[in-house]
């Protein structure tokens, strides 16, 4: 049951990322994505996995990983 859960969390990270990545570099509106990810989450943590997967596209995006904590999890 747990793997099931994690899996579901990882797929919601990727969404996140995938809104940030697209709402940067594509100018794409992620509004849906970060709305669905606002409800599964609640405000506080939302905001909380926003800032590092945005931390985490810009340091991809620059070459340097090492101010990223969900990098990890986003890739595998």
């Amino acid at each position: 049951m747990w793997q099931k859960k994690v899996r579901i969390l990882n797929i919601d990270l990727l969404a996140v990322y995938y809104g940030v990545e697209g709402a940067i570099y594509f100018k794409v509106p992620a509004h849906s994505i970060f709305s669905k990810a606002r409800k599964r989450f609640g405000q506080k943590l939302f905001l909380e996995i926003f800032r590092n997967v945005y931390n985490f596209v810009l340091a991809t995006r620059c070459g340097d990983q090492s101010n990223c904590r969900l990098g990890c999890t986003l890739m595998n």
